[in-house]
């Protein structure tokens, strides 16, 4: 496996990331963005390697990538940075052996919140960088109207990633919810949730599933019962995607034929 690390902004810490492909190339490569959680105020593209080694194996690119967080920069800053990285893909994706025509985006928990977001924007412009094809959101909040009735004690994190509380930034709150995204031109989309999610609930996703569907849309959910908040499949050496790899692998297979 080969690593490239690319600074994709001025903020050298926190607008970087891996670029994780085959020793051999034969033909461009489907790419998948894989965004680590961390409530939006921590975390790091390295909690995202499993994921990336896996998907290198089986044949793709995986960028892994850090994005500025809450604690100094509140949205839209996360998405910027996420559509920033998507547009290097488009710019610079060729002369690394990248397919710009088959992107794929994924990420756990404020990354996965930030993968339904990302795919769902990149979707709704024709003149688009690349392609998305298809998003699998883990454990991701997809409604921040609703999030804090669920967990008021998630106050925390979303208080710094909004600027505010959502009632106090509606329309900031509706502009950084992938609920209020949704659109005909979606990309098919795979969420993975524990059913014992005490963090963010396991009806963030079913609302997504159910909006993405009602436009016609591709859309499932897959639920891993008794599990709570996590990125990784519980029981599993090495590390899989929460939902198990090969669920995660034959969508991902569905979709970048």
């Amino acid at each position: 496996m080969k690593k490239e690390t690319v600074f994709y902004g001025p903020d050298h810490e926190f607008q970087v990331f891996d670029c994780l492909v085959p020793d051999r190339i034969s033909g461009p490569l489907p790419v998948v963005i894989c965004i680590h959680g961390g409530g939006w105020h921590a975390g790091t593209r390295v909690d995202m390697e499993p994921y990336g080694r896996l998907l290198v194996g089986a044949g793709f690119a995986a960028i892994l990538t850090d994005y500025r967080l809450s604690g100094a920069h509140s949205h839209p800053a996360q998405i910027e940075d996420m559509e920033t990285v998507l547009a290097w893909i488009g710019r610079e994706g060729v002369a690394r052996g990248l397919d710009r025509t088959r992107v794929s985006v994924t990420g756990a928990s404020a990354g996965g919140h930030l993968a339904a977001l990302l795919g769902l924007r990149a979707t709704r412009h024709p003149n688009a960088p690349c392609k998305v094809r298809c998003m699998i959101p883990v454990c991701g909040v997809h409604d921040f109207t609703r999030f804090l009735v669920d967990n008021p004690g998630m106050v925390h994190c979303v208080q710094p990633l909004l600027g505010g509380l959502p009632e106090e930034c509606p329309d900031r709150a509706k502009d950084a919810s992938p609920f209020f995204q949704v659109h005909p031109k979606a990309p098919p989309c795979l969420c993975m949730h524990g059913t014992a999610d005490d963090v963010v609930p396991l009806n963030q996703s079913e609302i997504l599933v159910a909006a993405i569907r009602r436009v016609g849309v591709e859309a499932d959910l897959v639920k891993v019962e008794g599990c709570g908040h996590t990125a990784n499949h519980p029981n599993t050496q090495p590390l899989e995607p929460l939902g198990s790899w090969p669920v995660f692998w034959a969508f991902l297979q569905k979709h970048n034929r």
